[in-house]
């Protein structure tokens, strides 16, 4: 009976050490996470950790809990309930260092993008009326890799800060048909839009996605006004609706 006990608890332990690692692609990757660990002195959450690679660039996304940075009397990961997100990658075997992309109160990342050497991050942030605890904001955050760090391109932030929430008026062959840039990602109040989802693709171009294609946007300085190429291949353009 000793022996079954003495097995079984053996299996518990292994179990619950395999359910704790880390997803990897790399030795030389898992090396630079756990020096990082280490010098913010926090503990990481691993099932939050997201992976992407063409080849030649791979990216990790993790996130850590109760950093304690210079706090050398705390015990890594105890200092207080808070978590953060960071990116680091590796190109060609060299570590790109990571840099902060977000956290509890701002940004929880989805999904992981790489177009040549830009890097698009989407997911959630925290809107006006959303717990800490539960982002409701589709955003989209761009990066450009550009000798070997990571620059984060602002502009797309503003972007979507600007029009979340905004009323428009779609003037297609001379008809006109209002839409709202809803806050989590979607297109509101035009039902033949209802499966459309939009998302920040330069500082002045938003990007409509649906399953039967897909239309840019090209806003003006003063996002008021936007032209763009209808579904129909008709050109079709859009004016602000102001309260």
């Amino acid at each position: 009976m000793k022996i079954v006990v003495k097995s079984l608890c053996f299996l518990l332990v292994a179990t619950a050490a395999v359910a704790n690692e880390c997803i990897s692609p790399s030795s030389n990757i898992e090396q630079a996470i756990d020096l990082y660990l280490k010098d913010i002195r926090a503990v990481e959450y691993c099932p939050a950790r997201k992976i992407q690679t063409n080849g030649e660039l791979t990216l990790i996304t993790f996130n850590v809990e109760g950093p304690c940075f210079g706090d050398i009397a705390s015990p890594p990961g105890s200092c207080g309930n808070n978590w953060l997100s960071y990116m680091l990658g590796s190109i060609n075997g060299d570590i790109i260092k990571p840099i902060k992309i977000g956290g509890k109160g701002s940004f929880s990342i989805e999904k992981i993008k790489i177009t040549k050497n830009i890097i698009e991050l989407s997911g959630l942030s925290t809107g006006h009326d959303d717990a800490l605890c539960c982002p409701s904001v589709f955003t989209t955050k761009l990066f450009e890799l550009k000798n070997n760090s990571f620059n984060e391109i602002p502009s797309v932030v503003s972007i979507n800060e600007k029009l979340s929430g905004t009323y428009w008026n779609y003037v297609w062959r001379k008809r006109n048909y209002k839409f709202k840039f809803s806050e989590d990602g979607h297109i509101e109040v035009l039902k033949s839009w209802s499966g459309v989802f939009w998302k920040a693709a330069s500082q002045y171009e938003i990007l409509l996605e649906a399953e039967s294609g897909k239309m840019l946007l090209h806003f003006n300085n003063n996002y008021t006004e936007f032209t763009t190429i209808d579904w129909d291949s008709s050109p079709a353009e859009g004016y602000l609706i102001k309260n």
